[in-house]
């Protein structure tokens, strides 16, 4: 009895042992964790606070070392959507194309405008938010500037289609089509005028770099004068091409072939082009079931370039048991050569291809923090591709958010502080 008695302790001694070191391991990665009023629709992180918006309009700050409730404003209004914060400002998107602003340090309310939206579009909130050089730029069906701190419309872009790209520096480029064309212009951020004016299409989000702006239609890369416009250099890649990341010199982006490709900055030539898709999930690709892949990110401790790519791999409308499933991998290159230093297959349910489903990542200094379809947050670490973590939530997660090394996200009824 004894004998059995001491072995049962033992046994509960290990357990509890084990027990407490994955508590103290979990507690190490969570900074803190606290519940939520209502699923967030929006999450920005700035000085040392974090904010997150939801469908109602309200915004509500906390303190990002601790989780601390600051305050909880409003802009108002059904359909809200993306937040952006500056060092001063709280800026919130609300239905018919409205924007709203709150004092950052108490949370009133300093303005709502409205800026130009088609009535089939009536109920939502802007596409993007974004606020560079004491401007907050606007994208819904047109591209407005909005002065920063009055809330005064500069200017609006309303054709029938419109792209806008605000970049530091006062670099504000913009793709319009309709009728009489399709034309790139690079704007004064002032009033809106046409500084310079080519004819082309960009996607995405145009790169600056040393007096030239890098610019992707859906198959080749360009380069433009900053300044005149005039093509400096072009590669076609003769596939479907990701958002680019400029670093170092080089020019780094993903293609539909599941290949990478860095290009030299100076004059467009080939550095390197590393295939990465080992498991050929490029092939599952088609108009119904589109390849999903991450805009390069640089690990600049190491020299290394991380991305990747996920695709619906089984559609349970189609199954008669089952749902859906998907299929991805994460890698990390040697910038120098291109050569894999590491990558990583993961899977679970879902249908990452749906155009509404999350497939981003931040990184810190040692650990990448990936969102995928609807639900999944996995932690990994940077320097091997190992899977840390993987959690799962019932409704949504929204894309991580890090700033000073510090990973908020915004899941179900949660807000989450990873260190």
């Amino acid at each position: 009895m004894n004998r059995r008695f001491s072995l049962f302790i033992a046994v509960w001694l290990i357990l509890v042992v084990v027990a407490a070191s994955l508590a103290a391991l979990y507690e190490k990665r969570t900074l803190w964790q606290r519940g939520i009023k209502n699923f967030a629709t929006g999450l920005a992180a700035a000085d040392g606070k974090v904010y997150t918006i939801d469908i109602w309009g309200n915004i509500c700050c906390y303190e990002a070392e601790t989780g601390k409730s600051v305050w909880t404003g409003s802009i108002g209004a059904y359909w809200s959507g993306r937040v952006a914060a500056s060092s001063s400002m709280v800026y919130g998107g609300k239905a018919s194309g409205g924007v709203g602003a709150l004092d950052a340090a108490t949370g009133d309310l300093k303005w709502i405008n409205h800026t130009a939206h088609s009535s089939y579009y009536s109920k939502k909130a802007p596409d993007n938010i974004t606020v560079v050089e004491g401007r907050v730029y606007v994208t819904t069906d047109a591209f407005s500037a909005l002065n920063a701190t009055t809330g005064e419309i500069l200017w609006q872009i309303t054709d029938f289609g419109v792209n806008g790209s605000p970049l530091k520096g006062n670099r504000v480029y913009v793709m319009t089509f309709g009728l009489s064309g399709m034309f790139i212009y690079r704007l004064n951020p002032d009033d809106g005028t046409a500084l310079w004016c080519i004819n082309g299409t960009f996607s995405g989000h145009p790169v600056s770099y040393q007096g030239q702006v890098i610019m992707h239609n859906q198959t080749a890369v360009f380069s433009l004068d900053e300044t005149t416009g005039a093509s400096l250099w072009s590669y076609n890649v003769g596939e479907l091409i990701y958002q680019p990341t400029a670093y170092n010199g080089l020019l780094v982006f993903e293609a539909s072939d599941g290949n990478v490709y860095a290009l030299h900055l100076s004059d467009g030539t080939l550095a390197w082009k590393t295939p990465v898709d080992s498991q050929n999930i490029t092939s599952l690709a088609n108009s119904d079931n589109p390849l999903k892949a991450l805009t390069i990110q640089i690990d600049p401790q190491n020299q290394r370039a991380i991305g990747g790519y996920a695709i619906t791999t089984k559609l349970g409308a189609f199954m008669q048991n089952g749902g859906d499933e998907y299929a991805g991998f994460l890698y990390s290159l040697d910038l120098d050569n291109g050569s894999i230093v590491w990558t990583k297959q993961f899977s679970a349910n879902g249908d990452v291809s749906h155009e509404n489903a999350v497939f981003n990542f931040v990184l810190t200094k040692s650990k990448i923090y990936l969102t995928t379809e609807f639900s999944e947050l996995w932690i990994i670490s940077k320097s091997t591709g190992e899977i840390i973590e993987t959690r799962h939530f019932e409704h949504y997660i929204l894309p991580p958010v890090v700033v000073d090394n510090k990973v908020f996200v915004a899941a179900d009824l949660q807000l989450i502080a990873y260190a």
